[in-house]
């Protein structure tokens, strides 16, 4: 459905966690595609995830990463081009996309690498 419903004509689509209970090899090769070529024929792609294949590798013009801490919430906007979140309220708290990008999609930098060094320990 989601597939089907993308290839429909819209102006903009909005997505709340399409990789819910779809195989990240399907949301790799079949969804991140398309939604790659939305953005690319200049349509609105709103999507709310935690996969870091559509994340990531669509390349997106803007992130809004939300963080909760201490009862406080903040919101920073930013891209991986110039590789800066940064909060709407304050101008001077930046944050780095892609070590917030590898902590919220990817489990951590040791986890990033563990994952790496496994894959890798199939051509040893």
């Amino acid at each position: 459905m989601l597939q089907q419903t993308l290839y429909e004509d819209a102006d903009a689509y909005f997505l709340d966690e399409p990789e819910l209970g779809m195989g990240n090899l399907y949301i790799d090769t079949d969804i991140r595609p398309i939604i790659s070529d939305l953005a690319k024929r200049r349509k609105y792609v709103v999507v709310a995830t935690h996969n870091a294949n559509i994340a990531v590798r669509t390349l997106p013009y803007m992130s809004i990463f939300r963080t909760h801490e201490n009862g406080v919430s903040r919101t920073y906007v930013g891209n991986p081009f110039d590789d800066r979140l940064v909060n709407i309220d304050d101008q001077d708290d930046v944050r780095s996309w892609t070590e917030e990008s590898m902590h919220s999609l990817e489990g951590g930098r040791d986890a990033f690498y563990e994952r790496r060094d496994i894959y890798e320990s199939r051509d040893n």
